[in-house]
């Protein structure tokens, strides 16, 4: 049985409000033509968790709702304290009282995305505000206390590899690998300190090329 320090760890509410969708500038094709396109922020009403990730005629585009705080200091808060599968609940507008899941965290724009039912969706404006019940920071293993790695911090994920202890030890490599980058499309890789690490991979190379 995976044992953690699940009873130690301090839930307490961490604020944001849905943000507007950010288009800062024109952006340039590999062939060299300049496009405008949907980017990160705002309500996404048709890009969800589990959808295929490329296609879509955007860039960096976020799925579902996006939030953000205002205040810089209260939105460091917001996205370090914020972990997968916390619950985030509606506190104002039509929608209020109802609630999400935190499905991640966009680091650069330093955003927290929700999912939430599409009816729900379809009551929210822009600067609605979730509250959300952050929880998991500091998760460590019972047996020697070592810490998690720091975005691993979904409680609901962790459960799931109950199965995978053999021999005292969690086995967390054991589903197969479906698809291999070339280290070509790195695009990006920011690592700062604090939370928000920020890894891009390029999807606009000639075909055949990430084959």
């Amino acid at each position: 049985m995976l044992r953690t320090n699940v009873d130690k760890l301090v839930k307490n509410s961490v604020v944001g409000e849905i943000t507007h969708p950010a288009v800062s500038s024109y952006r340039l094709t590999p062939d060299g033509r300049s496009r405008m396109l949907p980017g990160t922020g705002g309500i996404t009403y048709n890009i969800r968790v589990g959808d295929i990730a490329v296609g879509w005629e955007a860039d960096h585009v976020e799925p579902a709702v996006t939030i953000k705080n205002s205040d810089n200091n209260a939105n460091s808060g917001l996205n370090t304290l914020s972990c997968v599968g916390n619950e985030a609940v509606v506190i104002g507008g039509d929608a209020k009282g109802e609630k999400g899941v935190v499905v991640g965290m966009h680091g650069g724009a330093e955003h927290v995305m929700i999912d939430v039912p599409f009816e729900t969706m379809e009551k929210l404006l822009i600067g609605d505000k979730f509250m959300v019940k952050s929880f998991g920071i500091g998760l460590k293993l019972h047996k020697n206390h070592a810490p998690c790695t720091f975005r691993c911090r979904c409680m609901s994920v962790l459960h799931r590899f109950q199965d995978n202890i053999s021999s005292g030890r969690l086995q967390i490599g054991i589903y197969p690998c479906t698809f291999c980058m070339p280290c070509i499309s790195r695009g990006q890789q920011r690592l700062r300190s604090g939370s928000w690490p920020s890894h891009r991979i390029s999807c606009t190379y000639p075909a055949g090329t990430c084959s």
